[in-house]
């Protein structure tokens, strides 16, 4: 066989392989993008969505702020926008991120048979080039001091926080003061007709308030305890925060004798004013 003609076998395979291969990145975000029209059909709580896929690394935490941002002129539509905007975003960022929110989708009732079509259509396409990138690690998303640290722990339980906070007001009317602010108990206040609304400004406040102080995660683990049904939350919390923090702070029934006091004074001084 000629040199000529090896050359040639060459550049034609070359050209086979251009015209016929497409990266995983262009998949990713073609999988997607077929599936736009019946995720927006299909999505009945994009907020509640969102914030499984923030606790999952799928979403940035500004898209989250956005989707929790309480605003009475926007609509289910809008909303929805904004969260398919902010998935088509990630998955263009990184491609293996369609695989997260594929498993995001598949447990949640609604868009579960599209997350299972997702899903099946990313391990027939790109699998095979995911693990071969697998054996790359991937970098992780700066954590900042001790605050950065508190505001993960928040974020790896934001999922079950969604699902499990039912009375939000009384949540924050425990938290007002000493985490969240008044504009803030007001906002989920304001919001009460809908459960759903007002623990997405809770939940919102919460982050912010941690953001600002790490030790304010201690208190809300301190309330969640309250409640029956986020008392295990406040548990698992707890243990990954001692982690970092139990030879820093306050113990539990430091914390609970400061928010009894806190509670007692602000009673009393209500009862004089009165």
């Amino acid at each position: 066989m000629s040199i000529q003609l090896l050359i040639n076998m060459e550049k034609y395979l070359k050209e086979l392989h251009d015209t016929t291969y497409t990266p995983p990145s262009t998949e990713a975000v073609s999988i997607l993008q077929r599936n736009i029209q019946s995720l927006n059909e299909a999505l009945v709580s994009p907020v509640q969505v969102s914030q499984l896929l923030y606790c999952k690394r799928c979403i940035s935490e500004a898209a989250l702020d956005e989707m929790e941002r309480i605003d009475q002129r926007r609509s289910l539509d809008d909303k929805k926008t904004t969260l398919l905007t902010a998935m088509k975003e990630a998955v263009s960022s990184d491609y293996r991120k369609l695989k997260d929110i594929a498993r995001v989708l598949s447990d949640v009732k609604e868009t579960r048979d599209i997350g299972n079509e997702m899903m099946t259509k990313y391990e027939e396409t790109i699998s095979q080039e995911d693990d071969i990138d697998s054996t790359v690690v991937q970098p992780q998303e700066a954590v900042g001091g001790n605050e950065g640290l508190a505001s993960d722990i928040l974020r790896n339980n934001y999922s079950a926080l969604s699902q499990s906070i039912t009375e939000p007001v009384r949540v924050a009317r425990l938290l007002h003061e000493e985490v969240i602010s008044d504009e803030a108990l007001s906002c989920v206040m304001s919001t009460r007709g809908s459960v759903s609304d007002s623990r997405a400004v809770l939940l919102k406040a919460v982050r912010d308030a941690v953001h600002s102080n790490y030790k304010h995660l201690e208190l809300f683990v301190t309330v969640l305890r309250k409640f029956s049904e986020t008392a295990h939350i406040g548990d698992t919390i707890f243990e990954e925060y001692s982690q970092y923090f139990h030879d820093k702070d306050n113990t539990m029934e430091e914390m609970e004798t400061y928010l009894t006091e806190r509670k007692s004074l602000r009673g009393a001084s209500s009862a004089e004013s009165g």
